[in-house]
């Protein structure tokens, strides 16, 4: 090898030092020596400590200086060669354990050595990790016997030969007193003739194993868990066994116990639970005088037993007359071990020597007996105190579901009958239960649901103010829900909306509380939706009085003066004219009057509606209309459902107002001779059911449309005003909507849908 001082098979020599060395140390030293004979070049090793890395040897007598540190720390953290050229130096890693470092190695042949000294690296890496592999198993085997010997359980090690276990090799002071051996205790018995159980259960194979048995010289029971062992000093396996006698006769026990409590509170009859109760204490404690009584009244009368104490039925127990009426009456149990000489023994002759007696709440006595005195163990006692206890649970439980059964066939009686009054209360109403501030609705009444159309299945679970509350009206619902949530009462008149539009409902709100903290209330809704439209019809027509005497006082003034001017002028002059000027003052006047009377009568009420033919109506309306000046056009008016009468008025104020105001000299012919054309038709399908009245006048201008249909409203001399708040009245009564557009020759067009007017939407636009 190029750069080599020595042959390769000195290199190999001292690559094997390095493999068997026995130390760390002796490691690093082969490894020095092998570098030292592999490269002819100075080279160190270093080792890795706490606080950086330190020299361990340089080959030779040469010593270049200090270790390059940089380098050497960059190769140990990467695990790589690292080459320098400030030093001139290679750094080879030794795992995480040393370094390497090679300075000035030869120019030629350079690869090579980078290959030998890794070589020699990976030869001490492995060295290190067999060193330290035996350093661990040494310690674990230490630890292992250590723990072997202190362990509390019974431990055995022995070897494994064709699948059978051999005699047993070590056993640490537990194992011995547990199997009760003379000495030299197990070791050389094998585990399979020691326990009652195959001697393949003792063979771990790969894996641990469990198996409970009992062991024969002692009837002990015991859990063994074998585990497999590396093969050493002929050592397979070591089973790890526990005394478990105690928990498995416990776990028995209280496996009975609960099958029997169980039994217990699957029944609400007592006797069937005294039985139970009498056949769990036998199996348990394995005693043939068991007895249970129940109080009635002043005495303990038997309920169920296994043997009679006295050879023959069991005797009442009469009130202050026994020791277990002294347990009955205090509550605390008794264990008496000479029963015959007890001063308040029922019966001194008795064949019962020890007694154990339990109180049973205040459902009576249980009584546990042997004929022999000191028979009756502390385990005895305690499976009989759970016993105990447990029965009084299960009576306690009986009487409860017999009270709760009662109860709730009171409760299913009371609830019939409060759903029965809540399905025929005739007005609307509504269960419900306040969750988080909200009315949640539980359920509803059939007027309920006739009333708004929403059944319960569609509020069930849903916020009610969600459905019924007009959004206008959200502030006052809030409020009221505030007041329910504290448990006041709530009563007051309110719009709520139906599937049919909102309407007018006294609403009277009873809040209570249940056993929940949560309300629970009534809300019952009185539906005054057609005294409340008498009320605000009432006030129209006020209004509506109040608006016609100011009209009367004002409006009749003025053609009123001048019929007694022109009057007192003819009678003056005797000239005619006056008198002609006088008649038309008195004409006016008895227009406003008819107008007036018009609106006056009805308002908005109407008669019933019938089909109306809108053609036929309008030719009968052009009729009584002065209409010298003006033609009429029908082209194909629908068919409406309406009031005749009102829907006439309606169309000869259209007509009139058309006539007397088409034109800018209202009443005259035109100058050119064309006279105003009114046309009647129906709205186009895209524009929803109606119809409506055009001309072709001079129209209505925009800014004076808002004001037109008022009552006294007038632009004209000879206007009352009264016209078109006359076809107003006329829309709402018919609950349609009125349009006032331009006509298509720039007249007006008045549009009526028919379909109705959506709440919150103005009848005029």
């Amino acid at each position: 090898m190029t750069g080599s001082r020595r042959d390769a098979a000195t290199v190999l020599e001292s690559a094997a030092a390095i493999t068997t060395a026995t130390s760390v140390d002796r490691v690093f030293d082969a490894l020095i020596e092998a570098v030292d004979d592999a490269v002819a070049a100075p080279a160190c090793v270093a080792t890795a400590a706490a606080d950086g890395l330190s020299v361990h040897e340089w080959t030779g007598d040469a010593n270049p200086g200090t270790l390059a540190t940089q380098p050497a720390a960059r190769a140990l953290d990467s695990g790589t060669v690292v080459r320098t050229t400030a030093r001139d130096a290679v750094t080879v890693p030794v795992d995480d354990h040393a370094v390497v470092q090679v300075f000035q190695p030869p120019a030629a042949g350079g690869d090579d050595t980078v290959a030998v000294l890794t070589q020699l690296a990976a030869h001490a890496t492995s060295a290190i990790q067999r060193l330290d592999a035996q350093r661990r198993a040494e310690a674990s085997e230490q630890r292992f016997h250590a723990l072997f010997e202190a362990a509390d359980d019974a431990l055995v090690l022995y070897g494994i030969e064709d699948g059978t276990p051999t005699a047993i090799t070590h056993a640490n002071e537990s194992a011995n007193a547990l199997f009760e051996l003379p000495a030299p205790g197990l070791c050389g018995h094998r585990l399979p003739t020691l326990v009652d159980a195959a001697a393949d259960a003792f063979a771990p194979g790969n894996s641990s194993r469990r198996i409970t048995t009992t062991v024969t010289t002692t009837d002990t029971v015991v859990t063994v868990i074998v585990h497999p062992l590396s093969a050493a000093d002929g050592v397979d396996a070591f089973a790890e066994l526990r005394d478990v006698t105690e928990h498995v006769e416990r776990e028995r026990a209280l496996t009975s116990l609960h099958d029997a409590t169980r039994r217990m509170f699957d029944t609400e009859d007592r006797e069937a639970i005294a039985s139970i109760v009498i056949d769990a204490a036998t199996a348990l404690i394995d005693l043939p005088h068991v007895g249970l009584f129940f109080a009635d009244a002043d005495a303990l009368v038997p309920a169920a037993a296994a043997d009679a104490v006295t050879g023959t039925d069991l005797p009442a127990l009469e009130a202050g007359d026994s020791i277990a009426w002294e347990v009955y009456t205090d509550g605390t149990p008794r264990w008496v071990t000479e029963v015959p000489s007890h001063p308040n023994v029922a019966n001194a002759r008795t064949k019962i020597q020890e007694e154990y007696l339990l109180p049973l709440g205040d459902h009576g006595v249980l009584i546990v007996g042997a004929e022999r005195s000191g028979v009756l163990s502390r385990l005895d006692r305690d499976l009989a105190g759970i016993l105990a206890a447990n029965a009084t649970a299960a009576l306690d439980h009986a009487r409860h579901a017999r009270h709760l059964r009662d109860r709730e066939t009171d409760l299913r009686r009371e609830r019939n009958r409060l759903h029965a009054l809540f399905e025929n209360v005739p007005s609307p109403t509504a269960s419900f239960v306040i969750e988080d501030g909200a009315p949640i609705v539980q359920s509803v009444n059939n007027a309920f649901e006739t009333v708004f159309g929403w059944t319960e299945a569609d509020l069930a679970g849903e916020n009610i103010d969600e459905y019924i509350v007009p959004a206008d009206t959200r502030r006052d619902a809030a409020a009221y829900n505030r007041k329910m949530k504290a448990g006041e009462t709530v009563n007051v008149e309110v719009q709520r909306r139906t599937t049919d539009g909102v309407r007018d409902f006294l609403l009277d709100v009873a809040p209570f509380r249940l056993a929940d903290p949560s309300v629970h209330g009534f809300a019952v809704y009185t539906d005054i939706t057609d005294r409340k439209e008498r009320e605000r019809e009432l006030e129209r027509q006020n209004e509506r009085l109040e608006e016609f005497a100011s009209i009367v006082s004002h409006d009749l003034r003025s053609p009123l003066n001048v019929a007694r001017g022109r009057v007192e002028l003819a009678e003056e002059t005797g000239a005619s004219e006056h008198f002609d000027r006088a008649t038309q003052a008195l004409d006016r006047m008895g227009t406003l009057i008819e107008d007036v009377l018009a609106l006056a009568r009805h308002g908005n009420s109407l008669d019933d509606t019938t089909a109306v033919a809108l053609a036929e109506a309008a030719t009968d309306a052009w009729q009584t209309v002065a209409t010298t000046a003006a033609t009429i056009e029908v082209a194909d008016p629908p068919t409406i459902q309406a009031d005749p009468t009102r829907l006439r008025s309606l169309l000869e104020n259209l007509f009139r107002n058309a006539v007397e105001h088409g034109r800018p000299d209202a009443g005259e012919p035109p100058v050119d001779g064309a006279p105003i054309t009114v046309t009647v038709g129906a709205l186009p399908d895209a524009d929803g059911p109606g119809f409506y009245v055009a001309d072709d006048g001079v129209g209505v201008p925009p800014d004076r449309r808002d004001v037109v249909f008022e009552s006294g409203t007038t632009f004209s001399d000879t206007g009352t005003g009264f016209g078109l708040a006359i076809v107003e009245n006329v829309v709402d009564a018919h609950g349609w909507r009125v349009t006032l557009t331009d006509s298509a020759d720039g007249g007006a067009r008045f549009e009526f849908r028919t379909d109705g007017t959506p709440p919150g939407v103005p009848s005029r636009t």
